[in-house]
């Protein structure tokens, strides 16, 4: 089998810790997950998740125990963790037809949306509705995203929000037409400062992105050489700043300046000269890292699930889930008794 690397981590904080039982190793085909070993704060969050191809599942000793394939699978969160880096409690799957997995993602990891604009400076500059951003860090009431603006900006912008404020649904990002007496304002310098109003104080800047020709503002107001712009992006701009830091466009003219497409990722196949035999449990069977009974389950096989058998070795079969959603560590597999299964 072949499949692309996985994707990047990196770090930001964290508080006290609380002492937790770790899960049974003979925990039943019904095993619930021990609670969280490191503390965070709820973040319950549920939907249709699409990682980045060989993104890792790990377990509460940061084990990794399994992988995301880039296919869309059922994902459900229920907390951030205030690990350095943070992390995301989550379970894979649905109740019947998907293994479940019960573990751990890198919390910038997660394929996140936003739902409303994010305040990065509040009136001004704001990260867009339905723009994907990555937690970075986890406090007891906030958690600090990031967002990489698209071309032709450059640069990436840090917030704080809530979970409530955030979503696995990508959605559509919301239409804005300017005014029609607004005029056009191109930026052709390498940065432009944002002020809170007529020579007032700065809020913030925004840059050219290399290789950027300009950038497109739209404005109209204008007092004492500053002109008021908006730009309704990735990244939405209400601010003041000087006229003479902008190209003014003839009016009614402006500059093709497309959204940027999204991004999709190749999903892994099957490389074997024939399709493995397929079972469907009739109830869930549970998973382990490892073919041996002291081995703490990592999760189930939900009943009904079409399930690849990959090997069988003294009472203990290789599985796999036949929807392809979930992979094995790349020198690891996934194992569940023989009799379970009802072979």
């Amino acid at each position: 089998m072949a499949w692309t690397p996985p994707a990047a981590d990196t770090p930001p904080p964290l508080p006290p810790r609380t002492a937790t039982a770790s899960a049974s190793p003979s925990a039943g085909p019904s095993h619930v997950p021990a609670p969280p070993s490191e503390p965070g704060r709820r973040c319950a969050l549920d939907g249709t998740a699409l990682f980045v191809p060989n993104t890792p599942i790990q377990s509460t000793g940061g084990r990794v125990i399994g992988r995301f394939s880039g296919v869309a699978t059922h994902l459900a969160v229920t907390e951030l963790t205030f690990a350095s880096p943070p992390r995301a409690r989550v379970t894979t799957g649905n109740a019947l037809g998907s293994f479940r997995l019960h573990g751990y993602v890198a919390a910038r990891d997660l394929p996140l949306f936003t739902t409303a604009s994010v305040p990065i400076a509040a009136g001004h500059i704001a990260i867009g509705e339905r723009r994907s951003v990555r937690v970075t860090g986890v406090s007891p009431d906030k958690l600090k995203i990031e967002h990489t603006a698209a071309a032709p900006l450059g640069r990436t912008f840090t917030a704080w929000t809530t979970c409530s404020a955030l979503s696995l649904d990508p959605g559509t990002p919301p239409a804005w037409s300017p005014p029609g007496d607004a005029r056009g304002y191109a930026l052709k310098k390498d940065a432009l400062e944002l002020l809170d109003g007529p020579n007032g104080a700065a809020v913030g800047a925004v840059y050219r992105a290399p290789g950027a020709a300009s950038v497109l503002f739209f404005g109209g107001e204008q007092s004492g050489g500053f002109v008021h712009v908006e730009r309704h992006a990735d990244i939405v701009i209400d601010a003041w700043a000087l006229a003479s830091e902008l190209s003014a466009l003839p009016r009614g003219e402006t500059l093709d300046q497309a959204e940027p497409a999204v991004t999709t990722h190749g999903a892994p196949h099957l490389a074997l000269a024939t399709e493995p035999r397929v079972v469907k449990p009739v109830h869930e069977v549970t998973l382990r890292a490892e073919a041996r009974e002291l081995e703490p389950p990592i999760g189930v096989i939900g009943a009904d699930t079409e399930t690849y058998v990959i090997d069988v070795m003294a009472g203990w079969v290789s599985v796999m889930p036949k929807s392809m959603d979930l992979l094995p560590p790349e020198s690891g597999a996934f194992w569940a008794k023989k009799a379970d299964l009802g072979l």
